[in-house]
């Protein structure tokens, strides 16, 4: 069950039918108040909202025919409902913030209230701070998927209704969906993001002797993938602009050893992909996209992931498309290329189950892939609704003593990152005083953690970030209506510790 914001509830609807037609019935006795206003919504247009604006009394949604979504943001506590079922309705409490959207073709609605209409109701979301006693978090998959709820469990219901776990019918679909979503010919369902990286570097021929150049501004497992395959992850600085790999320093680092480049496309911001992809071409280099922070990125009409001769992804559960567990995915234009990674992910293994090359268990389950089914159709809207957050918080933060996060119309914004001074100071104050937990990626870069530790390299811009960044909440469910009380409180915080 779906755990729903207090004052929301499910009310059954008893549906009566002879050979005269069928009956629903309302009254006292199965909602919570008098109906004094019943409209009926039909006829919505593709792709319309309809609502996005906060109630001044309590309203009860009874779908008829068709289906909706229904999102509601109240008592600081933000989900979407799917109503799609004519034997419930659901009761939405005065003061909430809701949106009506994805209404299916004929569908039919009715709404009912105990008051008249009341014009003026402000239409944006409400801005709510923390739950008393309940901090904000950064991040909060479960809320992600609370609202996706019926879907993921039927998803879920049908891969244990198929008795097929592994490398199954809902694997072979989300790779089909996820490369056409991408633009590219193949995409590989793997067992996490760090798999992917070394699959994808091994199918390319990368191995013991080679040198990887990537960026140290990532997480660990950029460079341990590097090592998973026998070769040696070099480091080079980022630009200061877009805080993704510098193109400059990339070339100067190219010796006769290096066999490829790993851009990471870092929070969710593109690297430079046509300069890189030139710079590879003329030194002969391949090009391994770090996707694990850019679903749905994109530079001009191309995503992420489509430009390099492969690209990994990750599907932890906090990406902008996670799973329910770990997972990963590899993809390619190259046929040949997909191919040795079906064969790295399944120990080695033709179709014919014959061990005709190295491999482990590396696979994409059937549960994750059919969850993944469910939420890659809704990645868009979660994007823009990331887009839309950063907005508002570039529009509150724009005087603020720090540095906002690069402008990019293709971004998605996996984190929301702030340059600031005494970081871990404004940090503290923002959880204890105010309740608004906060993120650091990343506390030390790669190239300084004791295992990847080298005396001789410096990367100046690289060492500053990791010392001044800081992620704020920025995922749909969490800072939708509570931007203003982020922001206000992130300047609060800077002013407390400065004085």
């Amino acid at each position: 069950m779906t755990s729903l914001p207090e004052g929301v509830q499910w009310i059954p609807v008893s549906l009566h039918a002879d050979a005269r037609g069928e009956l629903a019935a309302f009254d006292r006795s199965n909602l919570p108040f008098e109906p004094v206003r019943i409209f009926v919504i039909t006829d919505v247009p593709n792709g319309a909202t309809r609502g996005g604006h906060v109630i001044s009394c309590d309203e009860f949604f009874w779908i008829r025919l068709g289906r909706c979504r229904l999102s509601i943001c109240t008592g600081g506590f933000r989900t979407s409902l799917l109503l799609d079922d004519p034997k419930r309705g659901v009761v939405v409490p005065a003061g909430s913030f809701l949106e009506l959207t994805d209404f299916a073709p004929d569908t039919i609605l009715t709404v009912m209230a105990p008051q008249p209409y009341a014009p003026g109701s402000p239409r944006r979301p409400p801005r709510l701070p923390p739950r008393r006693n309940q901090p904000l978090p950064a991040a909060d998959p479960s809320r992600r998927f609370a609202g996706q709820r019926t879907d993921i469990d039927l998803a879920i219901a049908r891969v244990f209704e198929s008795g097929t776990f592994i490398l199954g019918p809902e694997c072979a679909a989300f790779e089909d969906e996820f490369a056409d979503y991408l633009g590219v010919r193949h995409a590989v369902g793997v067992g996490s993001g760090t798999q992917a990286l070394s699959f994808a570097l091994a199918a390319l021929g990368v191995g013991a002797g080679d040198e990887v150049i990537t960026v140290s501004l990532t997480f660990a497992a950029t460079a341990l993938a590097i090592e998973a395959t026998g070769a040696k992850p070099i480091f080079v600085d980022v630009d200061r602009g877009s805080r993704c790999i510098d193109v400059a320093a990339l070339e100067a680092a190219i010796t006769p050893s290096t066999a490829a480049v790993i851009p990471v496309h870092l929070h969710g911001f593109p690297a430079a992909m046509p300069e890189i992809m030139k710079i590879a071409t003329r030194h002969g280099l391949a090009v391994v996209e770090d996707c694990a922070q850019s679903h749905g990125a994109a530079l001009g009409p191309r995503r992420t992931g489509s430009f390099g001769q492969a690209a990994a992804f990750s599907f932890y559960p906090t990406k902008n498309l996670g799973a329910a567990g770990d997972g990963g995915a590899v993809v390619t234009n190259d046929p040949s290329v997909a191919e040795r990674v079906r064969r790295l992910r399944n120990y080695g293994m033709d179709a014919d189950r014959i061990c005709v090359g190295p491999g482990i268990n590396g696979r994409l389950d059937e549960v994750q892939a059919a969850i993944l089914r469910v939420l890659l159709p809704r990645l868009d809207e979660d994007n823009a609704t990331r887009r839309v957050l950063a907005g508002q918080y570039r529009s509150k933060l724009k005087d603020a003593m720090l540095e906002l996060p690069p402008h990019c119309d293709g971004a998605v914004y996996h984190q929301f990152a702030v340059a600031l001074d005494q970081r871990d100071a404004v940090r503290r104050c923002l959880i204890e005083t105010h309740g608004v937990e906060s993120a650091i990626h990343y506390a030390r870069p790669v190239h300084q953690h004791p295992h990847f530790f080298r005396t001789d390299l410096s990367l100046p811009v690289t060492e500053q970030f990791a010392a001044r960044l800081l992620s704020l909440p920025i995922q749909g469910e969490i800072a939708a209506g509570r931007v203003d009380y982020i922001a206000n409180a992130l300047v609060e915080s800077i002013a407390a510790c400065r004085s």
